[in-house]
């Protein structure tokens, strides 16, 4: 039994010094609400690349809010329609808006708007009716 633990002990921090140490999608929530916006975005980045929908809607946030990063639409809209294609409904929400507002790098379209809104109000958000 010794043997068996001391295998996994030392595999456990091989794999923390090969790959590093990651944080998850609390680490990176927690750095974000604390105004650390540079290991928030590596965080985000990393677990959105990987499909995680909350992490794309948190990037699509930094990203259309220029925290951290420069403000991009375009790549705001990228990550909150990726999330929103996943259900999540404050990003169906946010994407509406997107849409609706529209401005130079992103063109407006007001009826794929109402379409997202209308999935965010189908999952009771009421900001979206």
């Amino acid at each position: 039994m010794k043997q068996w633990r001391r295998m996994a002990l030392i595999a456990l921090m091989a794999g923390m010094t090969a790959g590093g140490v990651r944080a998850g999608l609390p680490e990176a929530v927690r750095a974000y609400n604390n105004g650390q916006f540079k290991e928030a975005l590596a965080e985000f980045s990393r677990l959105a690349k990987q499909g995680n929908g909350q992490a794309q809607f948190r990037l699509g946030i930094m990203y259309a809010k220029s925290q951290g990063v420069q403000r991009d639409l375009k790549l705001a809209r990228h990550w909150m329609l990726k999330a929103a294609e996943q259900g999540d409904r404050n990003a169906q929400y946010q994407l509406g808006l997107l849409l609706e507002q529209g401005d130079a790098a992103t063109r407006e379209d007001s009826t794929q708007a109402a379409v997202w809104f209308g999935k965010a109000a189908d999952q009771g958000m009421t900001n979206a009716q």
